[in-house]
């Protein structure tokens, strides 16, 4: 009787198997992703971010006319809008944002 029954258990397990092993179809996103890590670039500046490109950012050549300290070596102040960003030069990280720093 013991054996009788350990047949089925051991073609069921099989199957099993088999259904496992079937490649799982990734299903298209339904939404767009809204949780962007602060690494990306953004329309927007925001300290920890990166300077996107196309946000026309224009260098601070004399830091004392907005009334802030001098960028250290490697660092920019730039004028995106009406703020002022202090941006890592090799990689555009923002490192300060004064808003409204410009006007």
């Amino acid at each position: 009787m013991t054996r009788t029954r350990a047949v089925p258990i051991i073609v069921l397990m099989g199957l099993g198997l088999l259904a496992a092993g079937a490649p799982a179809q990734a299903r298209p996103p339904t939404e767009p992703d809204h949780d962007l890590p602060r690494t990306s670039p953004v329309s927007h500046p925001v300290r920890g971010g990166y300077l996107s490109a196309n946000l026309g950012a224009i260098t601070v050549n004399d830091p004392t006319r907005y009334r802030v300290r001098p960028a250290p070596p490697g660092y920019a102040w730039v004028i995106v809008g009406h703020d002022l960003l202090l941006i890592q030069e090799k990689s555009g990280l923002i490192v300060d944002l004064i808003e409204g720093g410009a006007r």
